[in-house]
Order: structure tokens, then sequence, then C-alpha cells
């Protein structure tokens, strides 16, 4: 196993070895802390590699540049104690089993009481090791719904889901486009639980807004020629597509397909965020 000690984690780093050791200690100012300093294990087991790399690589540097900022600050002060933030990541590739595998693995092995993921898949995975074990589970998930709740008290969703945001996007959709323009809308999504129950969440706003579903359409997670399915969307005339869950990749192959089949509706996309990829991807059809 590769083990780095970036400030900023490049793709090459994230992506060496089967799994990725990704430690913020490296930035640590040392005179800051006793040697007899507590230390904070956050553990991450998410998808550095794969489909959804880009939520696991984002994340995944967002803790470590945030540990990075508390130690330089000089810790998180706990009982008078300055305690060093130690951030260690782990890919799942996005499966289930490998997130179980690296969950296990920074809990056991590293001492890790906290752990965060990204996706259904890898929070399945982690819950069937940090629930047991009383670690605390932090994540970007928007499906599987009932693993929320009084059932794991120590699992928390640590963003609004693609429901939440629907009440800020679809009303400014509404303004900007014309309510009479918008009756309509289709949706694409994986074909996973993370999917189907974004689904169910899609199509409770468009039930709360009067707007009419059009078809609900599903992706492989290994697909790459969105050219089909995106066809098969737009022979629906939907007014709208909405795209959630789907990261910032594969929502830029939706766009560049639909455009490029001559489709001119808005595409919302709650997961994909990152406007970067989705230019360099979709170029003028973005």
């Amino acid at each position: 196993m590769n083990t780095t000690h970036p400030g900023h984690l490049s793709r090459r780093n994230l992506l060496a070895g089967g799994a990725t050791l990704a430690a913020a200690t490296a930035l640590w100012p040392k005179h800051l802390f006793a040697q007899d300093s507590k230390v904070i294990r956050i553990g991450g087991a998410g998808p550095l590699s794969g489909p959804a790399a880009y939520w696991g690589q984002s994340t995944a540097q967002g803790f470590i540049d945030g540990a990075a900022e508390v130690n330089a600050a000089g810790g998180l002060i706990l009982g008078g104690v300055a305690h060093r933030i130690e951030v260690i990541n782990y890919d799942t590739k996005g499966e289930t089993a490998d997130s179980r595998a690296a969950t296990l693995r920074l809990i056991e092995q590293d001492g890790c009481q906290y752990v965060f993921t990204n996706g259904a898949a890898s929070t399945v995975g982690v819950l069937q090791v940090s629930e047991p074990a009383g670690a605390i589970s932090m994540v970007g998930c928007w499906g599987y719904l009932e693993l929320f709740g009084g059932k794991y008290p120590l699992h928390f969703r640590a963003e609004m889901s693609d429901y939440e945001q629907g009440y800020a996007y679809i009303p400014f959709m509404l303004e900007k486009y014309g309510k009479d323009a918008l009756k309509t809308a289709a949706f694409i999504g994986p074909n996973d639980k993370d999917g189907t129950d974004c689904h169910f969440s899609y199509q409770r706003l468009m039930d709360y807004y009067g707007i009419k579903q059009t078809t609900a359409l599903y992706y492989n997670w290994e697909d790459t020629d969105f050219y089909p399915i995106v066809a098969r969307c737009i022979a629906a005339k939907p007014a709208f597509i909405v795209t959630s869950p789907s990261p910032p990749g594969i929502t830029a192959s939706i766009i560049k397909a639909a455009r490029e089949l001559g489709y001119r509706g808005p595409i919302s996309s709650p997961a994909a965020s990152e406007t970067k990829t989705i230019l360099q991807v979709a170029g003028e059809h973005a």
C-alpha cells in the first residue's frame, strides 16, 4: 500500500494502490503540540476511483484541508488539551464490500472513531461496521432513506438531500423559465437504491409543484455511452430533465448527448455542483 502525506491530493496520489492513505498530519506545525498531545483520527471510506470518484476525492480533500486549518490554529481543544486531527482515507471504488473492509480497517487498526463516506453503496458498507462498533458516521448520501433515523443513532447526513434542495431549485426554475413552460419533467439516475430513492424524492417534489412526470430512466454506473438513454428520455418530450443523483462527469455526458440530439430544455443537476468538469466534458453544449 502506498502512503502519501499531501497538502493537496493529486489524482495520482488518490488512486495509487488498492487503498490510499492520505493523512493531514504532514501539515501539522509540530511546535504547536506537546509530545503527549492527543490525536483524533477521522477515517474516510469513500470512492476515490470509479464513476463516483469526484464525490470521494472532493470530500477527502475537504477533510484534509479542514484538518490542516484546525491543526495550524493549535488543534481542537478539549478539556484544556490540544488534540491533533488526523485524516485517513481508503478507496472503496464505490463498492459495498470494499467500503465494509475499509471501515473495518479504519476502526480496528487505525483507531478512528469517526468515519465519512459518499454514495449509497459505500454508505451501506460503512454502516455494517460503524454502528456495531459505536463509531459516528457522516455521509453524503441521498439513497437508502431507511438507513437514517432512530435505528441508526450514530449515523448523520452531512448535507442537504436532493429533496430539501428541491424547494430551492424548483422555485428558481419556475421563476426563470415560467411556470407554464415547465409543466412536465423526466428523471435520469443510476440503477441502484441511490437512484430509486432519489426518484422517490423527485416525484414528491414534482407532485408538490404540480409537475407531471413523462418518464423515469436508469443507467448503470459502468455506462459510458449515454446517447441511447437520453434519446429515450427526450422522446417522452419533458419540459425539463433532472439528473439526480448523478456526479459531474455523468451529468456532463447526459447534457452533451441531450444537446447534440436537439434537446433545448433546462437540465437540473442537484448532485453535480462542480461546474469545471461539466464544462470540460460538455463543452459548448453546457
